[in-house]
């Protein structure tokens, strides 16, 4: 059924101009998206959607590509030999969502990428000879989801904390990287941040700013080693994961404080032999059920129960 609606919807697209492409709102089709990419005598100016997916021959795009004045999605997905951007990329002012997952060769970003005022979603998944950000990169201003799965970078700029709206960051499998800068603390709206599976060893003294965090993956993080003592002040924080971090033994004292958490899962670390908690958990008949043993924490309870940590004892067992 979906194949069916797809093609339906390419059906109309085309029939918006069937003689003339660059007055359709959507490109996909490799050799009508080179007519317009190529020829500048090719008016474009309806465009809103580029589609360019799994593009083995692209070493990059041609210069005229910011004459796209209503372009608002471009799918640069698999063009494994793309290896740059160019500096007109930053005239696409109408641009809102950017895929540029699984091009392995892409190798930089310049400084006007930050130009992209409009831009909201941003993928960067496996990007494995993207070494690093440009500093200009804080000033997406619109920037709502960042998605960096797998890729190489040693770290993020301090610029990060300029991105006063994203919600949603995917940091997995970034194994080199081994700090996050102190600014991150100023993305007040981020809700869901994943980062398993990275080569940190502590997160920043201020991480516990993140006021707005109700979703946070922290495990298979093999050399993380501490928390901070403001990860409790993480008051809106539902869902943590920390399974699977071998080097992480004791949890920081604020940790009780986290009175919002409905999961959390410590499966695999070394902490659930050195400490002990007591868990209320309330169920809707008001009827409260008391267990001691940090082993029950890596279950799941359904939505209409709330777990409160009431003491936690952080003194290792003789």
């Amino acid at each position: 059924m979906h194949a069916v609606l797809r093609d339906m919807g390419k059906g109309v697209v085309k029939r918006q101009s069937l003689q003339e492409v660059g007055k359709r709102t959507h490109l996909w089709e490799p050799l009508e998206t080179k007519e317009v990419l190529e020829n500048d005598k090719v008016p474009c100016i309806s465009l809103e959607w580029l589609i360019i997916r799994n593009c083995t021959t692209l070493v990059m795009l041609p210069g005229n590509i910011g004459r796209l004045s209503k372009l608002k999605l471009l799918d640069l997905r698999g063009c494994s030999t793309l290896k740059k951007l160019p500096d007109s990329i930053s005239q696409l002012q109408s641009l809102e969502v950017l895929y540029l997952s699984m091009c392995i060769n892409l190798a930089t970003l310049s400084d006007n990428f930050g130009n992209l005022s409009k831009l909201k979603e941003v993928f960067l998944d496996h990007c494995k000879s993207l070494k690093e950000l440009p500093y200009g990169f804080g000033k997406l201003q619109s920037l709502v989801t960042f998605s960096a799965e797998g890729t190489s970078f040693f770290h993020l700029p301090n610029s990060f904390s300029q991105l006063l709206n994203m919600e949603t960051l995917n940091l997995d499998d970034c194994m080199d990287l081994q700090a996050l800068p102190p600014s991150i603390s100023g993305l007040v709206k981020l809700r869901c941040l994943w980062m398993r599976n990275i080569g940190l060893e502590e997160l920043p003294e201020d991480f516990g700013q993140l006021q707005s965090l109700k979703k946070l993956h922290l495990n298979h993080c093999k050399h993380l080693k501490t928390l901070p003592n403001s990860f409790g002040w993480l008051e809106q924080l539902e869902y943590l994961d920390m399974s699977y971090n071998p080097c992480l033994e004791v949890l920081p004292e604020s940790f009780g404080r986290l009175k919002a958490l409905d999961y959390l899962e410590l499966q695999g670390c070394s902490i659930g032999g050195k400490i002990g908690a007591i868990i209320m958990v309330h169920g809707e008949d008001g009827d409260e059920t008391i267990v001691v043993n940090s082993e029950v924490l890596n279950t799941s309870k359904s939505k209409d129960l709330r777990m409160e940590f009431l003491k936690l004892n952080l003194e290792k067992k003789p």
